[in-house]
């Protein structure tokens, strides 16, 4: 959807009156804009229409937060401080309010307070008058006056830094701009003029990285032809168009109320506006028809072995079908590694193609730089089918020959509902079962063996071209001992041996960093006796009217709110962290609820955690601690004492409490080391099926130890988490959220890094989805039956990796001591008792072994080369303690740039 329409929509939609309507425009217009910001997070003119559509919600908190990001991009902005203002006395604030009624006041906006004006008020608007005027010295005078007031406002800092850009001093603009910028890094204007100054002084890249800067905060460019004017010299620099693919439905009382979809009546005149093409309708799922399938209906289904994989099961040489190679009923026998692809064309095609090549990377790497959005391809418009993938002799294995009737009738059930959905086709496919197979033209495989079951993916989906269709998406009916997990290599320099990942599981070839589409597993816990099983797959039968829910969960809700007050407090979201990870964690949780939602431990501990924060959500977030053999989240205190280990890291949660909760929420993302380890675990022995048990529809959690953000920027799991919860808000169903959580994770952190390190690596394919991909936690928001999302992948070479590897120093080439020393001071702060860890340095280097980039020179005493904007050094520390009979260890890694600066920290959880 392209901007303006966008706006005309939203704009609609919050003008709807009626008290049947002004619901539903207000619930549109913030999914909307939501899911605008989500692709252009610094469009503070959609920011602000988001504000009024929370205020419309009631959702006050959210409302102020989003003001103050508008004032924040734009202090120029009347209207955001008006509308902050009256939020602020409406909820007590008079002080904050009078703040704000300074800058109103100064952009001469007339105002009332019953606080009183700030003591700056008025030399601040005597600044503003100067500056107009021309009379630039003396406008910076009274500018400095404002700030030596101590006025706490970005509309102060911003025109003392014009009256310097005015002045010619630009030294003064560049170290003030410097300071402004760390207190207001939001703010387009500051950017600006300390780009101009840079273009004077002769600093022309820092210069160009500015406005680069600049283009991302203020992506419409409304500061920037502000102050530069229509004639914009940089205006190439800006995308010149904003669209975003929408999800959220379009609202019939939105598109009336906008006049799209009125008739013409009287005489024959113009014809009237059709609907605009790019109106939203929730696509899902689509492939990339510029990237077809690398699979020919007619040709054999070859995929290389993953590199390092453990391959579970034994390989029957005897059996007839284990003989032959890969063919179109499945691989069953890992090859040998494949020998070097013979090239057929000749040296001139090959030098073109080299050449288009290099210029369509020249061209994606210059669009990157810019954050150029691309246009829309063609999108495939199969049919998507959805795939249940299971053993039938494994689950009766584990459940008896009785329990199996049961559960064919429950998996008939979901193939049922979803092909109800509308567009969608479903299929079942028992791994080894001949008779079942057959209707795929497919042989049976051995069920423990993951390579074979993948291969198995591959030749369905080579069935599904035959018939114009497409897998939409995978459940996998079975934990490790029904259809195994893949065990990747560990990429990361921690306890882990392998990492348990269904990754692959979601691709056709061995690129395992890049899902195709969507994977959700059941796990089948063995003692539950197929209870757990039987109700699992029920809900995911169930099939519900939309609105008929909504309407119920709405009047469940004010039921629950007036005999229990503290219900509201968690009724969008609930969240827990422990305490050395808040401020990280309350940027991971913001696009759900405010801080409110969010709890600590400590203070918070099992026996404190209130009764309602579990009362069925729709979201729960929690960055706590896991453990590998213990079924307990433990917070952790942000000081380390010389108290008990039990009490640093308090019990927050066990599966007793979320059994005994009776309601429990619909979707969780947990960042917990060992989250969603399920390998020999029943519902007493692991969090995450204990949640399945209870009614949550959809799990997303590591199988593996994972990391996170000790501080801002969000990196990790943290990272993923955020970009989950905001494709959930929108609509997408789980699976998807977080199918493109993983792309879009992978993107920005090759935005940043040029590379993904061992870290990113682990994020990736260590976090699952236990539940079924398709629930939409937004009833009514998703025609997932209709059309489908588009899906981009990145071509493997577009991925590359960098692994660490432990460098025996020699020569004192390590940080020096007084660096290290720093270090251990920094990590006291982020993981306690720290201090007095083991130290380790390793040193980069790109990814050997990964399938995602060309084999590297790796010839003895030569140490391969690093990319451009690899760290110098990864320094590795690890803490071992003890608490509630468990052993914890804790790992940090700490990269280190050339001069020994720190540019990223990434902390276990």
């Amino acid at each position: 959807m392209e901007r303006s329409v966008f706006l005309a929509a939203v704009d609609a939609a919050l003008s709807l009156s009626a008290a049947s309507s002004a619901a539903t425009g207000a619930a549109y217009a913030k999914r909307a804009c939501l899911e605008w910001l989500a692709r252009w997070p610094g469009d503070f003119r959609v920011r602000a229409r988001l504000a009024d559509a929370c205020l419309r919600t009631g959702e006050t908190d959210q409302a102020v937060q989003h003001l103050r990001q508008v004032i924040e991009a734009d202090p120029e902005s009347g209207k955001a401080y008006g509308t902050l203002s009256a939020l602020l006395r409406r909820t007590g604030c008079s002080a904050l309010s009078a703040e704000v009624d300074g800058c109103l006041f100064a952009l001469g906006a007339a105002v009332s307070t019953a606080a009183g004006l700030p003591d700056w008020a008025d030399p601040l608007q005597t600044s503003l008058r100067l500056l107009k005027d021309g009379r630039w010295q003396e406008a910076r005078l009274s500018a400095e006056t404002v700030l030596c007031a101590g006025a706490d406002q970005a509309l102060p800092a911003l025109v003392h830094l014009q009256t310097l850009w005015r002045l010619s001093e630009h030294a003064v603009v560049l170290s003030a701009g410097g300071e402004y910028r760390t207190r207001w890094p939001g703010c387009a204007a500051f950017l600006l003029l300390m780009a101009q100054s840079c273009f004077s002084t002769g600093r022309n890249a820092q210069g160009v990285e500015l406005l680069h800067a600049v283009s991302v905060a203020d992506p419409a460019s409304e500061v920037a032809d502000r102050y530069l004017g229509a004639l914009n010299p940089y205006r190439s620099l800006w995308p010149a168009q904003m669209t975003a693919e929408l999800s959220t439905a379009l609202p019939a009382e939105v598109a009336a109320a906008a006049g799209w979809n009125r008739l013409a009546s009287g005489p024959p005149g113009p014809e009237p506006p059709d609907l605009p093409a790019d109106i939203p309708v929730l696509r899902f799922p689509d492939f990339d028809a510029e990237n077809p399938p690398p699979l020919s209906p007619s040709g054999p289904v070859v995929i290389e072995p993953i590199p390092g994989e453990l391959f579970p099961g034994p390989f029957d040489s005897s059996d007839e079908k284990t003989s032959g190679p890969y063919n179109h009923a499945g691989a069953v026998r890992q090859p040998e590694p494949p020998a070097p692809k013979t090239q057929t064309t000749t040296p001139t095609a090959r030098r073109e193609d080299s050449g288009l090549d290099d210029l369509r990377r020249e061209l994606d790497r210059v669009a990157g730089r810019l954050r150029v959005r691309k246009g829309t391809r063609k999108k495939d418009s199969r049919q998507p089918a959805y795939l249940i993938l299971t053993s039938r002799k494994r689950l009766t294995a584990i459940y008896g020959a009785g329990a199996l009737p049961q559960i064919d009738d429950r998996l008939q059930s979901i193939l049922r509902s979803k092909r109800g959905m509308g567009g969608w086709s479903a299929y079942l496919a028992d791994v080894d079962d001949s008779e079942n197979l057959k209707a795929f033209g497919l042989s049976p495989v051995d069920p423990a063996n993951a390579w074979q079951v993948k291969t198995l993916i591959s030749g369905i989906c080579a069935f599904l071209e035959e018939k114009s269709e497409m897998l939409g998406a995978l459940l996998i009916v079975g934990g490790e001992e029904v259809i195994p997990f893949h065990r990747l290599p560990n990429p990361a320099d921690d306890d882990d041996a392998d990492v348990p990942s269904d990754n692959p599981y979601a691709a056709r070839d061995e690129n395992y960093f890049v899902p195709e589409w969507p994977v959700g597993r059941i796990p089948t816990p063995p003692d539950s006796k197929a209870v757990f099983l039987l109700e699992t797959l029920g809900r995911i039968a169930e099939r519900e009217s939309a609105a008929r829910k909504t309407v119920i969960e709405s009047l469940w809700w004010v039921i629950r709110t007036l005999l229990r007050p503290g219900t509201a407090r968690f009724r969008k979201g609930s969240a827990c962290t422990a305490a050395v990870w808040k401020r990280a964690s309350g940027n991971v949780f913001r696009p759900v609820s405010s801080t409110a939602s969010l709890l600590v431990a400590p203070p918070i501990h099992s026996g404190t955690l209130p009764k309602e924060f579990l009362a069925r959500p729709k979201y729960s977030y929690f960055n706590l601690h896991g453990l590998e053999r213990g079924p307990q989240w433990l917070g952790q205190r942000e000081s380390s004492g010389k108290g008990p280990a039990d009490a640093e890291f308090p019990i927050v949660l066990n599966p007793s409490q979320v059994v005994e909760a009776g309601n429990v929420p619909q979707v969780v993302f947990t960042e917990a080391c060992y989250g969603a380890n399920i390998r020999g675990k029943g519902v007493r022995d692991a969090l995450s099926i204990a949640f399945l048990g209870a009614g949550t529809r959809a799990l997303v959690g590591s199988t593996k130890i994972c990391y996170g953000a000790a501080a801002a920027p969000l990196i990790a799991a943290d990272l993923l988490a955020h970009l989950f919860l905001q494709n959930c808000l929108s609509g997408v169903p789980a699976g998807e959220s977080l199918r493109l959580a993983k792309l879009a994770f992978t993107e920005e952190m090759n935005r940043r890094q040029g590379f993904l390190d061992p870290e990113d690596q682990k994020t990736l394919i260590s976090f699952i989805l236990l539940g079924d991909p398709l629930y939409a936690s937004e009833t009514g928001s998703a025609k997932r039956g209709q059309r489908g999302i588009p899906r981009r992948r990145f071509s493997p070479e577009r991925i590359k990796t960098i692994f660490a590897k432990e460098d025996f120093v020699e020569n004192g080439s390590s940080p020096s001591p007084k660096v290290q020393l720093e270090l251990k001071k920094a990590m006291a702060h982020y993981l306690p008792g720290m201090g007095d860890s083991r130290i380790r340095f390793l040193h980069p280097q790109e990814g050997q072994g990964v399938p995602s980039g060309e084999a590297k020179d790796a010839s003895p005493g030569r140490k391969p080369q690093s990319t451009p904007r690899s760290p110098a050094w990864v320094v590795a520390l690890d803490r071992k303690s003890e608490a509630h009979g468990q052993a914890i260890r804790q790992f940090a890694k700490i990269s280190l740039d050339g001069s020994g600066r720190v540019v990223k920290i990434a902390v276990s959880r």
